[in-house]
């Protein structure tokens, strides 16, 4: 990854660009080290580390925390997903989802089949949107 950056910086300088499988190296290594840090994030975050905290604003700063992290690597995940989503050219690529309103539906109810179910991740996000959302 770090090989491919110092390239691509070095390119940019002389008004270049990585070829586009280096491009595409360095996007799926980016990819991979989001989804790697959102693991790491759940996993953080399951463990409740704000517990052992005896103060309340430290329980609070130390679980806001957690979860600033696990949520921050999740809307990079998504912020890729749905790049790729829209520069497709495929049928149906840029369209809503079948007009599913994942905020009027329940977010529990959301899943991908690659997750086997609904991702962790996933619901602990969407479990937090639908108790703040305005769109409820």
């Amino acid at each position: 990854l770090e090989k491919l950056e110092l390239r691509k910086t070095d390119l940019e300088l002389k008004d270049q660009t990585l070829t586009p499988e280096e491009m595409k190296e360095l996007r799926d290594l980016e990819l991979d080290v989001a989804t790697a840090e959102l693991e790491r994030g759940v996993r953080k975050y399951k463990n409740a580390p704000w517990k052992k905290e005896v103060k309340e604003h430290d329980k609070k700063r130390v679980k806001s925390e957690r979860w600033s992290d696990m949520r921050k690597w999740f809307v990079l995940i998504l912020e890729d997903a749905n790049k790729e989503r829209f520069t497709k050219n495929s049928p149906g690529f840029g369209q809503p989802y079948a007009g599913a309103s994942l905020i009027r539906a329940g977010f529990g109810r959301a899943s991908h089949p690659s997750f086997g179910g609904v991702h962790p991740a996933f619901s602990a996000v969407c479990a937090h949107t639908a108790r703040t959302s305005p769109l409820r």
